[in-house]
């Protein structure tokens, strides 16, 4: 992939034009997503829509997708992977037997998780720096920016999902909202860390068009989502086109926020606003 610079780009003494496709990171990056379809697509077909198909999402992201994004960010020492084995243990034991039937109440073990989850960020700064989320802070750019992120994709949902399909409002108990809350911000907390945190910024050092990492983001996710959409009873054209719609809209939305902010905070805050969002709309 040789792509044209952004406007007002251009040429010095001894630079070459360098193709994305040739840097490591960008190599990884995808890389990371082929175990990740091989296990998604049968994954989805085998377990029925609903609250069960979480565990499986669970289960992928603290064992293969998360610690995936840790080795592509910088790798941890041992200390780090040991810190990290006990915030996804004690992550799995807070999320997971909700929907087995167990009490809301193991909830709580999500705050010793995000306490390893500190320590495993000590063991290596460099790792969630990377993927973006402990970049230095622009308050004000990233409330703005979330907000319009989140109108974006709320807007998106309401009139093609909410509107047309005429689903109504449902809301619900704190405690769901705060297991869905932390299960959205597990999967897309990884996946934007890679997408954007690492394999976006790698595209804008080079100088790359943002046109480009948000077209690749959007095939990406399209995979990513459609084999899911596809277990659903709904017509093959459907799921389609709103897989594309839904991907395209995600991304313009979330490439320029990403573009103006230069980090991942206000992505993945918009993202789960919106995901609670859909969750309270019933789809």
């Amino acid at each position: 992939m040789s792509a044209p610079f952004a406007a007002g780009a251009g040429y010095y003494p001894g630079f070459q034009k360098f193709k994305i496709t040739a840097d490591p990171a960008f190599r990884r990056c995808l890389l990371a997503f082929v175990p990740l379809m091989a296990m998604l697509i049968p994954g989805v077909n085998i377990i029925p829509p609903g609250m069960r198909r979480e565990i499986f999402f669970i289960s992928i992201f603290l064992v293969y997708m998360f610690p995936a994004a840790i080795v592509i960010a910088g790798g941890l020492p041992v200390s780090g992977w040991l810190w990290y084995s006990a915030a996804a243990a004690l992550f799995a034991a807070a999320t997971i037997p909700i929907p087995l039937g167990f009490s809301y109440n193991f909830l709580f073990l999500i705050i010793p998780s995000l306490f390893c989850i500190s320590k495993v960020n000590s063991a290596n700064p460099r790792v969630f720096q990377a993927l973006g989320y402990t970049t230095p802070a622009k308050p004000g750019a990233e409330i703005v920016f979330t907000a319009l992120a989140a109108a974006v994709l709320i807007s998106y949902v309401w009139i093609g999902q909410a509107f047309i399909r005429k689903l109504g409002v449902n809301v619900l108990p704190l405690n769901k909202y705060i297991w869905f809350a932390a299960t959205s911000a597990l999967y897309y907390g990884v996946l934007w860390g890679i997408l954007y945190g690492v394999l976006t910024r790698r595209f804008m050092e080079f100088r790359y068009n943002i046109i480009l990492p948000i077209a690749l983001n959007i095939f990406i996710m399209f995979c990513y989502w459609i084999p899911s959409i596809l277990s659903y009873d709904m017509k093959l054209e459907i799921a389609i086109g709103g897989s594309i719609m839904q991907s395209f809209s995600c991304h313009v939305a979330l490439g320029m926020t990403y573009f103006y902010c230069r980090t991942t905070r206000p992505l993945l805050a918009a993202f789960v606003i919106h995901y609670l969002f859909i969750k309270t709309v019933s789809i």
